[in-house]
């Protein structure tokens, strides 16, 4: 059975071990004054202290290890000055700061792209495009706009039907001018394009003509309650 021994400082009796020379007491105030002699020490760079390079901010001591060289603050104000302009690492020729627009409906778009998404995927750039069998008044109801309308006047009804005050989970938006007529109108307002020979040209049309979008023109309503306005419309004109 091992015997104990004395602590090398305070003479405590101790575990007897081969490596063991203090008490844990001693053995703390031994590598605190002499950090080099703890048994994991290496090279020293916990013991580092680091400033902020603009501030003068007193940084973590783990900051050494890490390569930080700023406090928060001033890295974040270094962020914003180096995002733009010469001061960005990827800066080429400051394409990016101009502003560039799309080529078919002036939306703003990245300066890498031609045009938005939205023009890009009509007709033939369209990787389902099979030959243009698309009605044309379907075609503008699948426009990104056709599903920006819909979601405001949501929003502005708060997502109640407006005739039976129900919030339904199947909710539809009633046009109170009938898109039909809506869709003649526009026909006539650009009588000199062909719907089948100009489609994709009367679709780049669409996404500008206001009458299509205006949210003053939409009602929320449920499934049911729309059934009814749609047998009420004479003609069986679509809503």
């Amino acid at each position: 059975m091992k015997k104990n021994k004395p602590c090398m400082d305070c003479g405590k009796l101790i575990w007897n071990h081969k490596e063991r020379k203090r008490c844990h007491s001693c053995a703390q105030k031994y590598v605190s004054q002499n950090p080099e002699n703890h048994p994991t020490f290496k090279h020293g760079k916990t013991l580092i202290q680091a400033y902020c390079k603009c501030c003068g901010l007193k940084l973590a001591k783990l900051a050494f290890l890490h390569n930080t060289i700023f406090c928060i603050k001033c890295a974040n104000k270094r962020k914003v000055t180096k995002i733009t302009g010469s001061g960005n690492p990827n800066y080429k020729d400051g394409r990016s700061l101009v502003t560039n627009y799309c080529s078919d409906c002036n939306k703003e778009i990245s300066w890498k792209a031609e045009q938005c998404a939205g023009c890009a995927n009509i007709g033939k750039n369209n990787p389902n495009f099979k030959g243009g069998i698309t009605p044309l008044e379907q075609a503008i109801r699948l426009l990104r706009n056709y599903r920006n309308w819909r979601d405001e006047v949501f929003k502005r009804d708060n997502y109640i039907c407006q005739d039976c005050k129900y919030n339904s989970n199947r909710l539809e938006v009633h046009h109170i001018k009938f898109f039909a007529k809506l869709f003649s109108e526009f026909l006539q307002a650009y009588n000199q394009f062909s719907p089948i020979e100009d489609k994709e040209t009367l679709i780049r049309l669409a996404i500008n003509w206001k009458p299509f979008w205006e949210a003053n023109n939409g009602k929320t309503l449920c499934e049911k309650c729309h059934k009814k306005y749609k047998i009420q419309a004479k003609g069986g004109i679509n809503q």
